[in-house]
């Protein structure tokens, strides 16, 4: 590339940033091509984690860039506009940040992406916007927890039902994460016996093991283990095992 052309070269401050000062720490940021927020970027994920729209939207206008992302307090991880958005059901902000050019599937802390975050809330109504944006039903975190995972764990139902009539997540119904655990392992251990029926009805594995204190275990002897009565009738009764 002719770095002497001026087609090559591009401005350090994004054109239309409302941005005024470029300190040192964030010129090593744009040169290194980082994605950590400094100056406005900073507050647009601050508007957004608050959910002051009226801010996003203001700030967004300006050219702030809505894929950049940010430390703020009681969060231990820096997070985009759209991912804490998501988490705190921030609906607006939400589609605030879609219509400005949020990468729908980008990922904050340790690979969580706001269609996950969002099903980890139980905010169903955002979870279907993130879809309809094209978010991935498949993507998970390090930890190899899907979206529907995380719902499943946390007894989400709409979110649960949501994610299994999308192709994507229906096929995820089986799914195990790295531990060797899978949504119906997860749900029948937390007593969400709602979800183990919708779960049954969408073809997840019954019989598969997952490894509970060193010993592998059906999804079936984990519920009766832990008490989980409803649940023990929907995965066929029986009396368990000791774990």
């Amino acid at each position: 590339m002719d770095c002497s052309s001026p087609q090559s070269l591009r401005p350090l401050v994004p054109q239309g940033s409302p941005v005024s000062v470029v300190t040192p720490s964030a010129l090593v940021d744009m040169m290194g091509g980082w994605t950590t927020a400094f100056g406005d970027e900073s507050l647009l994920v601050s508007a957004a984690a608050a959910g002051d729209a009226p801010e996003v939207a203001k700030l967004l206008q300006a050219g702030v860039d809505v894929n950049r992302v940010a430390k703020i307090p009681a969060c231990s991880h820096p997070v985009s506009p759209l991912t804490i958005s998501a988490v705190r059901g921030h609906q607006q902000c939400v589609e605030l940040c879609l219509r400005g050019g949020a990468a729908v599937d980008l990922t904050v802390g340790q690979s969580y992406t706001a269609l996950y975050l969002a099903c980890l809330a139980g905010f169903a109504s955002t979870a279907h916007l993130l879809l309809a944006a094209g978010a991935s039903p498949s993507a998970a975190d390090h930890a190899g927890e899907t979206p529907l995972y995380a719902a499943c764990k946390n007894g989400r139902v709409e979110c649960c039902e949501l994610l299994l009539m999308t192709p994507a997540g229906a096929a995820s119904v089986s799914q195990p994460k790295l531990d060797g655990s899978a949504p119906l392992h997860v749900a029948a251990a937390h007593g969400h016996a709602a979800i183990v029926g919708r779960l049954l009805c969408a073809g997840a594995d019954a019989t598969a093991l997952a490894p509970v204190r060193g010993v592998p275990c059906t999804p079936l002897q984990i519920a009766s283990e832990l008490g989980h009565a409803d649940c023990v009738s929907l995965l066929g009764g029986g009396t368990g095992m000791a774990l």
